[in-house]
């Protein structure tokens, strides 16, 4: 399940116990997301690179107009543990690899997670 906050997605329920859960957080190296640039046709996936608030997003196709200011949110694409559209971040760099016809961009969290107090986790279950 989702986790977020105010801001946006910070990660997901990976252990439920009686009384506490474990999460899972975006920033995780191991954390993989499909994504979308807001207002684009451009999908990804992006990975946490095991620092606070920096993800890596990869596999989008080149010939998609991404920009550095844009917004990545969750795809929701089928099969994906996420709903669409909860906030991620900001696109910060993009790179194009026009051989592979594949752009790989940096994304900036909008939640800060060092600065936690609360956070929501969304009952959502994947269609199918």
């Amino acid at each position: 399940m989702p986790v977020v906050t105010g801001e946006g997605l910070i990660g997901k329920v990976v252990e439920v116990g009686e009384n506490r859960s474990v999460v899972a957080l975006l920033s995780s190296g191991t954390f993989r997301v499909g994504f979308s640039v807001v207002g684009t046709a451009a999908i990804g996936i992006a990975q946490g690179t095991g620092s606070d608030g920096s993800l890596r997003g990869s596999n989008i196709d080149s010939r998609q107009a991404v920009t550095v200011g844009a917004i990545a949110a969750t795809s929701g694409l089928a099969g994906s543990p996420f709903p669409p559209n909860l906030p991620i971040g900001t696109i910060t760099a993009v790179r194009t690899n026009e051989a592979a016809l594949e752009s790989t961009v940096d994304i900036s969290m909008f939640a800060n997670l060092n600065d936690l107090v609360y956070a929501d986790v969304v009952l959502w279950k994947p269609a199918g």
